[in-house]
């Protein structure tokens, strides 16, 4: 088989369907190992491997060899072991086999190549074959090892398929190794971070306690020389807490110093380490040019390294912490995860406490503010439209005005009544044509008496009448005088009853005054009885004018006046809608349905006939022009004051 398609199978056996590598335990370390401790270790594995590969194969001579630092340039030589060769071979042999480490690096899988023969050694008949082995940890080509071997071609395809899984599998040990090392040593730093965080946010009253506590236990956690932390407000930043400080005096140039580092990182809007290391410094500037405000507080505290953190609560920044070292030594990157792990848990904390230790005029006030800077802010378009919308109604609630109606329910009764009863005593009721809810016109019979007694009354007293007044002409006539007297006073008597008599016979026949509709007075079954002089038999109301009494709630009847205009609907025509003027507002209050209420009244007129006492209205009273927001709230006002009054 060809070196060629050999590595190819191994590289198409060695990955997944869709091209990335097969990951194993070691895929845990994402990149080789930080710090120099971290990268010793990784150079004593490495030796170790290839040591192991030489003192246990046929090979006569091996190499270790790391990824190259920059993008064009080979792969760098770690160790070599001449085991089986001279210093000239191993010195001949050094550049092809860092070529083929660096095909095996940008690869990722094993190589075969033929080598020249040695010098000491040429003429001899044997075959040099370089083979190169990758080591894997992770996802990541950590390593490569490069071996000489003296044989044939299949030999050497065997003896590197043994030696790849052997490297395989201590690159497997190493990145699991490895990979449970970075997690203890994540588990401490949030640990670490954790313990500060819980150290600042238990049993202290208010942010300000919250703050010193910070800095303090900080420094102690974090192995600064001094932390500061500064309160952020609308982009402005105020010095809070100072490590090992009880009083804060912001004239001094330390606390200038530290406010100035401090809006330096909220304006960046991201944590600043100064000095900058090297890949994050840009190109062609000095470090003071980039962040002045750390360089100055570099300059005045003779601090050596300075890391500038902003504290936020969701999208706002709340706070600024600085740690300050003056030892010659940068922050490591476990020392600068935790600081970064604990600013983020510490952000949302601070921004709580800030919101609980605010008054009622501060929470007014930034609420005020945050919709000022909403509505005059770009974008939120919807936002803006529902708060001018809401504006526009308070400024129409404030300034507007509003009639004010005053609403109860009403009822139409007479405005004025007749009442008939009987004209003289022990009247019998002989005829009653009409009944309750009647309507009647004017000469129509009510109801009339029994006269036939009155009549046959009437017939005897003009007999005896008659008689009278002939006695009366004949003692004239014989001169007898007293005679004649008697017989006149007899004849007016009986005059005088006469008339009486006539009187009560056109009395018995009772006929309606005017027209209306009556309104009590059912007489059918009481034909025959007698009444007594005065007894009412029927009530007759005339039609032509009612009167509306309207209910008024008594919470509402200051408002309503005489002369104030308002509409009514009955129940019987609810399409009808008729209006009335207020004529009279009784004095007293009434009980009407367990409430107090006024009756207010207005008289009604009635073209067209169709209205009848006894209807239920709904009534409307306009009583004025208001302002907007007491017309539609005046009751719950109202309300409100009773029961804190009472």
């Amino acid at each position: 088989m060809d070196p060629h398609e050999a590595a190819a199978e191994e590289r198409g056996a060695g990955r997944r369907a869709g091209g990335q590598p097969e990951a194993g335990p070691g895929d845990l370390v994402a990149s080789p190992p930080e710090g120099a401790a971290d990268a010793q270790a990784a150079e004593v594995f490495f030796k170790g491997l290839l040591h192991a590969q030489i003192e246990r194969s046929e090979a006569v001579h091996g190499a270790a060899w790391l990824p190259a630092t920059a993008p064009g340039e080979a792969a760098r030589l770690l160790c070599e072991e001449p085991a089986r060769v001279g210093e000239r071979a191993a010195e001949s042999w050094r550049l092809p086999l860092g070529r083929q480490a660096a095909l095996v690096f940008l690869e990722g899988a094993r190589r075969i190549d033929r080598v020249s023969e040695p010098a000491d050694r040429m003429l001899q008949g044997w075959t040099y074959w370089s083979v190169g082995l990758p080591v894997p940890v992770g996802q990541v080509v950590a390593a490569v090892v490069t071996l000489v071997v003296v044989g044939g071609e299949r030999q050497v395809h065997e003896y590197a398929r043994v030696a790849a899984e052997s490297v395989a599998s201590q690159g497997l040990l190493f990145g699991t190794q490895e990979a449970a090392r970075v997690l203890q040593q994540r588990y401490d730093e949030l640990c670490r971070a954790w313990n500060l965080v819980a150290a600042t946010n238990i049993g202290y009253p208010d942010p300000e306690h919250i703050a010193l506590a910070l800095v303090n236990k900080g420094k102690e956690f974090l192995g600064a020389s001094r932390v500061s932390l500064g309160w952020v407000r609308r982009g402005k930043v105020r010095l809070a807490a100072i490590s090992e400080q009880d009083y804060i005096d912001r004239r001094t140039n330390l606390s200038r110093a530290l406010t100035a580092a401090m809006k330096e990182a909220v304006e960046a809007e991201r944590a600043i380490l100064f000095p900058p290391a090297a890949e994050e410094a840009p190109p062609g500037e000095a470090s003071s040019d980039v962040y002045p405000a750390h360089a100055a507080l570099a300059d005045l505290t003779d601090d050596y390294q300075i890391a500038t953190y902003p504290l936020r609560a969701g999208e706002e920044t709340v706070a600024a912490v600085v740690f300050e070292r003056r030892e010659r030594q940068p922050l490591t990157g476990p020392e600068r995860r935790v600081q970064s792990i604990a600013c983020e848990q510490l952000g949302p904390a601070l921004g709580l406490a800030k919101q609980n230790a605010r008054g009622v005029f501060a929470r007014c006030r930034d609420g005020g503010v945050a919709l000022a800077e909403a509505l005059l802010g770009k974008g939120r378009v919807t936002a803006k439209i529902v708060a001018i919308a809401l504006l526009l109604l308070v400024a129409l609630g404030v300034f507007g005005r509003w009639t004010m109606h005053i609403s109860g329910t009403a009822s139409l009764v007479p405005a004025t009544r007749r009442v008939y009863a009987a004209p003289f005593d022990h009247a019998i009721l002989r005829e009653t044509p009409v009944l309750p809810g009647q309507l009647v016109s004017e000469g129509t019979l009510l109801f009339r008496f029994e006269d036939q007694e009155l009549q046959l009354s009437l017939r005897e007293a003009r007999s005896r009448l008659a008689a009278a007044q002939a006695k009366a002409q004949v003692s004239l006539a014989e001169q007898k005088m007293a005679d004649y007297k008697v017989a006149q006073a007899e004849s007016e008597e009986l005059i005088a009853q006469i008339a009486l008599l006539e009187q009560r016979i056109r009395q018995a026949r009772v006929e309606a005054s005017f027209d209306g509709v009556v309104l009590s007075g059912d007489l059918r079954q009481q034909i025959g009885s007698p009444f007594q002089m005065g007894q009412t038999l029927l009530e007759v109301a005339p039609l032509k004018e009612l009167l509306l009494l309207v209910q008024v709630d008594q919470g509402d009847i200051a408002h309503v006046q005489v002369g104030q205009e308002g509409t009514f609907v009955t129940r019987a025509r609810p399409d009808k809608t008729l209006s009335f003027t207020v004529e009279k507002i009784r004095p007293m209050a009434e009980v009407h349905d367990q409430a107090n209420v006024f009756i207010v009244e207005a008289r009604i007129p009635n073209p067209e006939g169709w209205l009848r006492p006894g209807m239920e209205a709904a009534a409307n009273i306009r009583a004025g022009e208001h302002n907007i927001t007491y017309v539609w709230t005046r009751k719950l006002v109202n309300w409100v004051r009773l029961k804190l009054l009472f």
